[in-house]
């Protein structure tokens, strides 16, 4: 599609940004579905063109960020000593921590409070969310899925959720790993450290004296790992 664009206007392909409504067309399944459907193209600010099937909006990029945008798209690093404006650009940083989610730490004050651009980042990395805004550390869709792909990423999270015992549970029957960043009364919860256990027998070490010597949760651990047992108490 950016091809026809490009030989039809001289825009080239790098520097196009495509809109049906409000909604960018970025992915290939986006212009598939547009092509199935039928389509006409504008140019921005000149209306509809009165064809059939959609109507797509033609934005041009201005140069520099279009070849920042390529640049970056095949190595995220160069994001880390790239100018102010371009640590700011959406388009841009979306591109690099869509590579690498940690990328995150070199973006704006602002892309860092970016729902957006921190679900990319904590989807391709969940310990990206160290680098998100306390706000976002503390929203419960973004913590889930940076905990999806990282369950490491728990130990971001905003203290809020680190407590709230339900969240805490859904985690440990996620991965038992995460018992390592719970708060001290969670290592202390009998069905919190049974959940973890099943998932991860070595998470007994981060269990508390009391439920190292609890029979039913070593049990469960030594089954799950029989080098948990290591970590019960030895008068058990």
């Amino acid at each position: 599609v950016k091809d026809s664009i490009e030989a039809e206007t001289g825009v080239p392909a790098l520097e196009q940004r495509l809109f049906d409504g409000t909604r960018e067309l970025i992915d290939p399944a986006s212009f598939q579905s547009i092509l199935r459907a039928g389509l006409t193209t504008t140019t921005t600010g000149t209306g509809g063109s009165g064809g059939g099937g959609f109507d797509l909006s033609l934005v041009r990029r201005i140069p520099e960020q279009a070849e920042w945008l390529a640049e970056v798209a095949v190595d995220w690093k160069l994001l880390r000593k790239a100018p102010g404006w371009v640590k700011g650009d959406a388009e841009i940083v979306t591109a690099a921590v869509r590579q690498n989610g940690y990328t995150l730490q070199f973006a704006s004050d602002d892309l860092r409070a970016d729902r957006g651009v921190v679900s990319v980042a904590v989807k391709q990395n969940g310990r990206a969310l160290w680098f998100a805004t306390d706000e976002l550390r503390a929203d419960r869709d973004i913590v889930w899925s940076a905990v999806q792909q990282n369950v490491r990423a728990w130990r971001f999270a905003a203290t809020p959720l680190r407590e709230d015992r339900d969240l805490a549970l859904a985690v440990a029957k996620m991965s038992g790993e995460a018992l390592e960043f719970f708060e001290t009364e969670q290592r202390g919860d009998l069905e919190i450290v049974l959940a973890a256990v099943q998932q991860h027998g070595r998470a007994l070490q981060f269990a508390s004296r009391d439920l190292q010597c609890d029979y039913a949760i070593v049990l469960a651990a030594v089954q799950q790992d029989g080098s948990a047992l290591e970590f019960a108490v030895e008068s058990l």
